[in-house]
């Protein structure tokens, strides 16, 4: 009888930057909003970054195939527009050289946050949008490289159930 055991060793880091936006930039992202830019910060935003690699034995240098998967946990909205979503995940992904499959951004879907649409431009507020993207990509890049520095040793174990 084979038995899957469903876990992994694996060098895991964790890193946070805040990319709360700037106030005055476009945020109306939803119907009932009563404004079209943000007027303050109630809570600031965050980018999360998890950083994971294979954990061979001691002292064995990774090799090629040992690129870390990374997963960013972004508090925005959503992409509106592919080129904008290309824009940011396409700087982190040339900046660590990561295939796509190894990098997943994840939106919390809040209504509070910014557009990301830099189509959004002529709104009020929406000058600020491109910017904000610069940061965005910054930061998120910041996160990720102390959560690959940061990584430690740890067991990734997973399983999975069923309601009926």
């Amino acid at each position: 009888m084979q038995v899957f055991d469903p876990s992994a060793e694996v060098l895991c880091g964790v890193a946070r930057r805040e990319v709360t936006p700037p106030v005055g930039i476009y945020n109306r992202s939803w119907g009932a909003a009563r404004h079209d830019t943000a007027e303050g910060v109630h809570r600031p935003l965050y980018a999360t970054a998890i950083a994971m690699r294979a954990r061979g034995p001691a002292n064995d240098p990774p090799g090629n195939d040992d690129a870390p998967l990374v997963l960013v946990d972004l508090d925005a909205g959503w992409w509106q527009v592919p080129d904008d979503e290309r824009y940011v995940r396409g700087a982190v992904l040339a900046r660590f050289n990561l295939d796509e499959a190894r990098l997943m951004i994840a939106l919390t879907h809040t209504h509070a946050g910014p557009s990301l649409a830099r189509a959004d431009a002529d709104k009020p507020g929406g000058g600020l949008i491109a910017g904000y993207l610069v940061v965005l990509r910054e930061r998120i890049m910041e996160a990720v490289v102390e959560a690959l520095a940061g990584a430690v040793p740890a067991t990734l174990s997973w399983t999975y159930g069923r309601c009926g």
